[in-house]
């Protein structure tokens, strides 16, 4: 069964806009554009959304960088999770292993939120309309958060069974900063090459 993909007058692109809620339903939407994560380089995704309901059993929503097809598990990148069992959830997954943070309370439903990643080399840090609800330290020995150094924004929203209401995931505005590697050396001896 799939959900369906609609764009509102309001701007929103909504994954299950047809308000399916029968089990094994599911929307993805992901960007054909690759994002880098280099070490000691970091990158910032802002994305602006909102969900139609309160957490619902049996529904999953997940929104970031990273790469999984239909309902597959995410291989690897870095996401908001709101799960199955109504826990909002950051993750990141490093070839399918997967470490997960509490990120407290679900945002409002039918409100425009903001969520942000902040990957760096050390840690990733996810926040909800400006304030870190959580972080993961990057493991001992794992050279960066993900181990592709490219992942897809990617929306998914799916019913791993029936749902007793129909679980809109409403997407608005996306940003992604790239930052510069950090460097103590000047702009002159960079290009010069010492």
């Amino acid at each position: 069964t799939t959900m369906s993909v609609t764009h509102s007058p309001a701007g929103y692109i909504s994954l299950n806009g047809g308000n399916s809620v029968a089990a094994a339903a599911v929307a993805n939407y992901e960007t054909r554009k690759m994002f880098p994560c280099y070490n000691g380089a970091g990158l910032a995704l802002e994305i602006v959304g909102r969900w139609s309901q309160d957490p619902q059993v049996g529904n999953l929503m997940e929104l970031g960088l990273f790469q999984a097809a239909t309902t597959a598990a995410v291989q690897d990148g870095v996401l908001f999770r709101a799960n199955a069992a109504s826990a909002f959830l950051g993750v990141v997954s490093f070839n399918g292993a997967e470490t997960t943070v509490d990120l407290g309370a679900f945002p409002t439903p039918n409100e425009s939120h903001q969520f942000g990643l902040r990957v760096e080399q050390e840690a990733t840090l996810f926040l909800v309309d400006g304030v870190v609800r959580g972080s993961i330290a990057t493991p001992v020995g794992q050279a960066a958060p993900c181990v592709n150094m490219y992942n897809p924004i990617h929306f998914r929203n799916y019913n791993s069974g029936a749902t007793a209401l129909a679980q809109q995931l409403q997407i608005g505005e996306v940003r992604v900063f790239m930052r510069d590697v950090g460097d103590a050396r000047s702009f002159p001896q960079s290009m010069a090459g010492m």
